[in-house]
Order: structure tokens, then C-alpha cells, then sequence
């Protein structure tokens, strides 16, 4: 059970903070540019681990990826209001 957390909640932060790191290059931010991108890589590198071993989990990190594109968005949208 746990490789299946891992790879949805894994995969949910990985687009989360994707949405972060492209508003930071955007604003030309790049030590947080930097950092978040260091993140992604690390995160992705474990959930490919993951799925690697055991292709079914494919489908909860593409659940994931949907959550957590829609959670980023909202973040990103929210939170920048004036």
C-alpha cells in the first residue's frame, strides 16, 4: 500500500510545485527557480522507482497528476489575488 501513496501524493507534489517553478522562472526568481527544480527531480526520481517495480501504480500517479494540477492552479490562483 505504501508504494501506491507514495507515487499519488509523490506525483500530486511534483505538479504542485511544477506550477511553482514555472511561476518563479517566469519572475525570474532563480534561486527559487532553482530549488524547486532540484525538488521535482528528487520527488520524480522515487516515484519512478515505485512504478518501475510494479506498473499498476501508473494509474494512481496519473490520478495524482491530475489532483495535483488542479490543487496547483488553485494555490497558484488564490494566493495571488490583490
Amino acid at each position: 500500500m505504501l508504494p501506491y501513496f507514495i507515487a499519488f501524493f509523490g506525483i500530486l507534489l511534483i505538479d504542485t510545485v511544477y506550477i511553482m517553478y514555472i511561476r518563479a522562472v517566469n519572475a525570474e526568481k532563480i534561486f527559487i527557480a532553482a530549488i524547486t527544480g532540484s525538488s521535482i527531480t528528487a520527488i520524480n526520481a522515487l516515484v519512478v522507482i515505485e512504478y518501475t517495480r510494479n506498473p499498476s501504480i501508473l494509474i494512481v500517479a496519473v490520478l495524482g497528476g491530475f489532483s495535483g494540477t488542479y490543487l496547483g492552479y488553485w494555490i497558484s490562483k488564490y494566493m495571488n489575488k490583490p
